[in-house]
């Protein structure tokens, strides 16, 4: 069956001025980076270029800083050369950004009852592999990968700043949460320096601040096949969309979609995307990705307590498309 949901941002930042004469010192500029894996995007309004053009390279020098503290990619960063360091039994030292989202990650898988877990990257291995040689992970690949897998493995000591991860090939996977932690980091280099008529994108996690002069919101579309397209004007608030829509394994014409299921080692197989509205964008990034997995009902439970979090969630049900609000999202016009 073909996948039929297509949700995403798209950005609308047109240059048209609409200002009051109190606005017309600000100018527009946007600067760009390639880094996790994405392109991350600032667009502020402000009447100090110095200051901003500053601050962007200050924050794309902050950005390639927390690549190399948490990609699982690359060899020698830290994230791996802790992983390498399972099973020791040891206590290793890590700087106070890894501690922080390690923690945080431990904190939600606790509240999501281990569906949001960051010790998936032996699943993440195989599932790469898996793609390059269009073959599925055997059910013993996974069995032995699930050895490895499970936040209860990982132990912090957070007056002394280590971590032990206490089985032998752990991996740990920051994937559903570092993007959104390094945007609501670029948002606040620029927040603190006094220019908040701001946003930031990561790839599709995204943080706004006070609107653009003349505007009542960043002007945001959430767009699918349906053709009803719904416009969003967002201000200080973070979105963060999550799904199989671009990234996913096909094979023997089944998709196998990026986000995997700690429970079962493999790949969401159900059409489905996730909007997310929060605070901030880090909790956005990881609700996006754990409501994926739980779909409506038990995303519904999940948010039960969460009054501050909204979401939207479309998913295929007998071949048609259906589109759920959790918490009526406050950015919707």
């Amino acid at each position: 069956m073909n996948l039929l949901i297509k949700i995403f941002i798209i950005l609308i930042l047109l240059p048209g001025k609409i200002f009051s004469q109190s606005d017309e010192k600000f100018q527009r500029y946007e600067f760009s980076h390639k880094s996790m894996g994405t392109i991350f995007r600032i667009i502020c309004y402000t009447d100090q270029e110095d200051i901003a053009r500053q601050k962007s390279v200050e924050a794309f020098n902050r950005i390639d800083q927390l690549n190399y503290i948490m990609s699982d990619y690359l060899p020698d960063s830290e994230l791996n050369r802790l992983s390498r360091s399972s099973g020791s039994g040891e206590y290793i030292q890590v700087s106070p950004e890894l501690l922080k989202i390690i923690k945080t990650g431990q904190q939600w898988a606790i509240k999501t009852n281990g569906i949001f877990d960051i010790t998936i990257g032996p699943y993440s291995q195989l599932w790469r592999r898996a793609g390059r040689k269009d073959r599925i992970p055997t059910p013993e690949q996974i069995n032995n990968a699930s050895e490895r897998v499970g936040f209860e493995n990982i132990h912090i000591d957070p007056d002394n700043g280590k971590v032990l991860l206490g089985k032998e090939g752990m991996q740990l996977d920051l994937g559903g949460i570092a993007k959104g932690f390094a945007v609501d980091e670029i948002y606040d280099i620029f927040y603190n320096a006094g220019i908040n008529k701001l946003l930031v994108d990561g790839g599709g996690d995204i943080r706004t601040g006070e609107a653009p002069p003349g505007k009542k919101g960043w002007k945001l579309v959430l767009e699918n096949l349906q053709d009803d397209n719904q416009v969003m004007y967002a201000t200080n608030t973070s979105i963060a969309t999550s799904g199989d829509l671009y990234r996913y394994v096909l094979i023997d014409s089944v998709k196998y979609g990026h986000i995997i299921d700690p429970r079962t080692g493999y790949g969401l197989t159900t059409p489905r995307t996730v909007t997310i509205q929060a605070s901030n964008c880090m909790e956005a990034d990881v609700l996006a990705s754990t409501l994926s997995i739980l779909g409506v009902k038990d995303g519904s439970a999940l948010l039960y307590d969460m009054p501050d979090v909204k979401a939207i969630i479309v998913e295929e049900e007998g071949g048609r498309l259906r589109r759920r609000e959790i918490g009526e999202p406050d950015f919707l016009k």
